[in-house]
């Protein structure tokens, strides 16, 4: 069993985490973000439909969700997950 803390790995660059990002996006999975503090639309989930944003998140851990019994609150679309 390898311990991944032990292991001195580089970090992924920024910009390759942006493109994975659009890759999975542009492939159809839905609700893809990352947390990278200083790339503010990678924290955000978009509602699948309106394409507004249903979970925008504050890095640090707070989250601001713009739903509505777990529906997009601009268009009513049902968002999966727990919310």
């Amino acid at each position: 069993m390898i311990n991944c803390q032990t292991r001195e790995l580089p970090e992924t660059p920024k910009e390759q985490l942006i493109k994975a990002r659009n890759i999975a996006i542009e492939s159809g999975l839905q609700y893809v973000y990352l947390n990278l503090p200083d790339e503010e639309e990678t924290l955000c989930t978009f509602c699948p439909k309106c394409k507004k944003i249903v979970a925008e998140r504050i890095f640090g851990g707070k989250t601001s969700v713009g739903l509505k019994n777990n529906s997009c609150a601009q268009c009513g679309e049902k968002i999966s997950g727990v919310w």
